[in-house]
């Protein structure tokens, strides 16, 4: 039995015939001809797979009840006819034949696909319409279908478009229902003449007449439609003893990844040309699946153009809001806020700096933000009043090799006797970010500068990050803020982060204070700094 099967394998791999073995509905073996058929690289890939995963949905069920009748009775027909689908969901006719077989000593069956061979040009007859000369609905179908295929695998710049002749009924009733065929064709000869090497085009209703077109540029898409639509509507039609002058009203969808599935495209297009029709005769609607994405695309690139501009010239400008101290430290302190001028005013960084970071600008910011930051305590030098400021660092900075050599460089030859720097990140980033977080923090310090955790108590364990951030100030989340004269658990909370961190020698700054109740309760609960609109809002740095 092992030599018969083994010799059967041999005859099996030399043949040039797509054949498979199957148990139980599952592939467990296959010839490289079979493999090839389907587009499978290797064995492993079909090992396991069901039989039916080759079959197009609409021969499943009988291929389905074939299994199960020979699983049952041991009886099979010698072949069945139907159409077989690839790996890439390619389709194509072909007759399969069936017989017995064994398997490592296990009955299964054995099954042959052979393709249908019909003659290229009998094909491409039956596959054209009558009347256009165009594909008929069912090939044109498969087209649309072959386009989303290629549409999910990634490819760009497909379209679907559907047409149909304005007014057709009342454009039948003056020619007479004999020459409507007439007027079809030569409004279809209109869109052939357009057409590219790789569009198709086809009827898919009584007067509708799909297009799709091979990849364009959405404006390419839209000058196509123009052109046609004034091909057609300065052309004179024939139809018998009658000439006639017709336009058309288009509605199509682009083709993407997200519309990538066959009835969803030509529901999208149906409806776009309903729309058209809808505004009037010679009317255009085409649907973008990814529009919003689009014009989320041109907002940025609108915006980076502005904030590349605003970084080169005088575009960024900076506020200070005072931060008070509750303990009479000495000097003054403040927080540094940035803006940009947009077209219609400042504009906050919570819009512009999403857009810096996803194009690596936010470290170039923080240079200017510094720089001014220090050119400012330059020229305060000669009040001999100590100034300190609090400047947001973003994460891209931490990973900047060369911001603290440039650090070193700014400040040494600033020489600041009475300014000083704070520079501070949000608990959270410097929790993702600990081991460069940690570098900076000390090699920072070395330089004279001070730091800061912003959004401090929104952990878990925020005095556990201590271990590791040397930081000289802790600014308390916003979230112990809100309403805090009403919330007792707040005021407890605050007074347990101020006795802690001054048992650490650290620093507290409440932020968002915005009532004098407020204020007097963080005193008591033992806060160093408050700083909020109620105390003083921001004001532009001069």
């Amino acid at each position: 039995l092992r030599e018969t099967e083994r010799r059967c394998d041999a005859l099996l791999d030399s043949s040039t015939d797509a054949i498979a073995y199957v148990h139980e509905g599952m592939h467990v073996r296959a010839n490289q001809a079979y493999l090839d058929t389907f587009g499978y690289e290797n064995f492993d890939d079909l090992l396991g797979l069901p039989l039916l995963d080759m079959i197009d949905a609409a021969n499943a069920d009988e291929m389905k009840a074939l299994l199960r009748g020979q699983a049952h009775q041991g009886k099979f027909p010698a072949q069945l006819t139907l159409r077989a689908r690839r790996a890439d969901e390619s389709r194509f006719d072909a007759t399969v034949e069936f017989a017995p077989a064994t398997f490592e000593g296990e009955r299964c069956l054995q099954i042959v696909f052979r393709r249908q061979m019909i003659d290229p040009a009998v094909l491409e007859q039956l596959q054209r319409d009558p009347v256009t000369g165009l594909y008929n609905r069912q090939h044109m179908l498969a087209c649309v279908d072959d386009a989303v295929t290629a549409a999910a695998k990634g490819k760009k710049g497909q379209s679907l478009l559907l047409i149909e002749p304005d007014n057709w009924v009342s454009l039948v009733g003056a020619i007479g229902l004999g020459k409507a065929d007439e007027l079809l064709a030569g409004f279809a000869d209109r869109i052939r003449m357009l057409l590219g090497a790789e569009d198709i085009a086809g009827m898919l209703a009584e007067h509708t007449l799909g297009v799709v077109l091979d990849s364009r540029s959405d404006e390419a898409i839209r000058d196509w439609i123009a052109k046609l639509q004034h091909s057609i509507s300065s052309e004179i039609f024939d139809a018998g003893t009658r000439s006639i002058t017709v336009t058309a009203s288009v509605g199509g969808s682009l083709l993407g990844e997200k519309n990538a599935n066959a009835e969803t495209l030509l529901n999208q297009a149906s409806h776009a040309l309903r729309s058209a029709q809808n505004l009037g005769g010679s009317q255009v609607d085409l649907h973008d699946p990814a529009a919003r994405e689009k014009a989320d695309e041109e907002r940025d690139r609108y915006w980076l153009d502005l904030l590349q501009k605003a970084l080169t010239g005088d575009g960024l400008v900076l506020y200070h809001q005072p931060t008070i101290s509750l303990q009479d430290a000495e000097g003054e302190f403040s927080e540094i806020l940035l803006r940009m001028n947009g077209p219609q005013g400042e504009v906050l960084p919570g819009f512009f700096m999403p857009i810096a970071e996803k194009h690596n600008l936010t470290s170039a910011i923080d240079r200017w933000v510094i720089d001014q930051a220090v050119r400012v305590l330059q020229a305060r030098e000669s009040l001999a009043q100590p100034t300190t400021f609090f400047i947001k660092l973003t994460a891209a900075s931490l990973l900047d090799d060369t911001l603290m050599p440039w650090l070193s460089e700014r400040l040494g030859a600033a020489r600041l006797k009475h300014g000083h720097l704070v520079l501070e990140m949000t608990e959270s980033k410097v929790m993702t970010l600990l081991r460069p977080a940690q570098e900076f923090v000390n090699a920072w310090k070395k330089l004279g500068g001070s730091f800061a955790l912003e959004q401090f108590g929104s952990g878990l364990n925020s005095f556990q990050l201590l271990n590791h951030i040397d930081a000289d100030y802790l600014k308390i989340d916003r979230s112990h803020m809100a309403d805090l004269p009403q919330h007792p658990d707040s005021q407890k909370k605050v007074t347990e982060i101020c006795q802690q961190a001054h048992d650490m020698n650290r620093q507290t700054i409440a932020e968002w204070v915005e009532d004098a109740t407020s204020t007097s309760l963080l005193f008591s609960c033992g806060v160093d700094f408050v700083q909020g609109n109620f105390l003083q809002v921001p004001q532009r740095l001069e």
